[in-house]
């Protein structure tokens, strides 16, 4: 078998790679290692003990970190180097700042394409959407490109797509004035898998259209499946870049709802398309409006939402709207379904004797709070109503059962057993 030859990237992606390609090793983990070491290249170099004894890293769930020749890494590594991937880690200068304000901020990037210098705005919606529901996306996708904006969404089926063919179909802004004070980079699509994987595979013109005049994002390393519980953390993604999440269509219990309870928890702006009370595709879009979201019956709503807003790009937007919406009604967490985040992915199975081993050394309070959780996720704020704990002793809590492997964080302030 022929050896692959060592791709020439920096020592820094090199051990981005390597810690974000051990199994086990995990997003609060990385997180850590990356606020104490002065560079990602300094990490790999000090051995796990170093981890333990200085960073305050316990108990690794891994017992080894995967070395610089491993297939994974290399195959990885060659392929951020020929599509030109650039990493960013949380604790790089060009990390984008909205994202790095959020609560569970990811611990590495993989971007294709640079970041858009226009203001976003998110189209998201089901995936079985409606002929009428589509119509709408694209309209909106097309209106908001030829305002200056960039569009944001997650590359699924249906209103996400139909959002990005709409930017895309948009060659140039309406106006010299618009090509003076904008880019031409008109679409971001996050991913919930690796930055190379294209799901759905029949989107992916819409993958090719994006990495040559657009944005491609992910927290997920090359090679990596989409798995249902990535994308409530892809859908947190697309809400923290955008000033506002515009919802098509989305069923009661759609997973576009979490990205409207993201955009709440995160200040943006939500907006809704209003549909007929008949059907099932407009049931959460309703419940949106009902508790305050701003209807959206074309894109002038949305502009007008905008009307005022000290954009940095310099776009010039209609001067109708007198003041931002104030929509500010917190929609029920129980109200909102994920993904399929109820079935955590189990990494490795051989961490079911170590996992035992650790409750077993867990104090009354650990012990209570690993109880308490399982497969349905809970909030912070749920786990202290219920054990009788402060918030402030179940934040410790869960941070020292999540870094042993105990229990796995979701974004906003969610967690469930591991």
């Amino acid at each position: 078998m022929q050896r692959m030859r060592k791709p020439d990237i920096t020592a820094d992606q090199l051990a981005l790679l390597r810690l974000n390609l051990t199994p086990g090793l995990g997003r609060a983990t990385l997180i850590k290692l990356l606020g104490y070491y002065p560079s990602p290249a300094a990490i790999v170099e000090h051995p796990r003990t170093h981890w333990q004894q200085q960073a305050k890293i316990s108990a690794p769930r891994f017992e080894t970190l995967l070395p610089a020749d491993d297939p994974m890494v290399l195959r990885a590594a060659t392929y951020i180097q020929q599509n030109e991937i650039r990493l960013l880690s949380l604790t790089d200068p060009a990390y984008p700042h909205e994202l790095r304000q959020i609560s569970d901020p990811p611990a590495l990037l993989y971007i294709r394409g640079e970041f858009s210098t226009r203001p976003c705005i998110a189209i998201v919606g089901s995936r079985r959407a409606t002929r009428d529901g589509k119509r709408m996306a694209k309209e909106l996708g097309a209106g908001l490109v030829r305002a200056g904006f960039c569009v944001v969404s997650g590359l699924a089926s249906g209103i996400d797509g139909a959002a990005h063919e709409g930017a895309l179909s948009v060659s140039r802004p309406d106006s010299a004035a618009d090509a003076d004070s904008t880019d031409g980079n008109v679409a971001m699509g996050v991913l919930g898998g690796g930055i190379d994987v294209v799901y759905p595979r029949s989107n992916a013109y819409l993958y090719e259209a994006i990495s040559t005049c657009g944005t491609l994002i992910s927290e997920y390393p090359p090679g990596c499946e989409p798995m249902a519980h990535h994308f409530p953390g892809r859908n947190r993604i697309i809400s923290a870049l955008s000033l506002g999440v515009v919802v098509v269509e989305a069923a009661a219990r759609s997973g576009s709802l979490i990205t409207a309870d993201f955009a709440l928890e995160h200040g943006r702006d939500v907006f809704a398309v209003p549909g007929s009370v008949y059907s099932p595709a407009s049931g959460g879009t309703l419940q949106l409006l009902k508790d305050g979201a701003t209807m959206v019956t074309c894109v002038q709503d949305v502009l007008d939402a905008y009307a005022r807003y000290p954009h940095s790009s310099g776009v010039a937007l209609p001067s109708s709207a007198t003041s931002m919406p104030e929509q500010r009604s917190l929609f029920a967490p129980s109200a909102v379904a994920s993904e399929g985040v109820s079935e955590q992915n189990k990494r490795i199975s051989a961490t079911a004797i170590v996992l035992d081993a650790l409750l077993d050394s867990l104090n009354s309070a650990e012990k209570k709070v690993y109880t308490l959780l399982g497969s349905d996720p809970l909030h912070l704020d749920e786990i202290a109503g219920e054990s009788g704990l402060t918030p402030m002793d179940v934040s410790s809590i869960v941070l020292h059962l999540e870094l042993h492997g105990c229990i796995t964080a979701l974004p906003g302030g969610r967690y469930i057993r591991t």
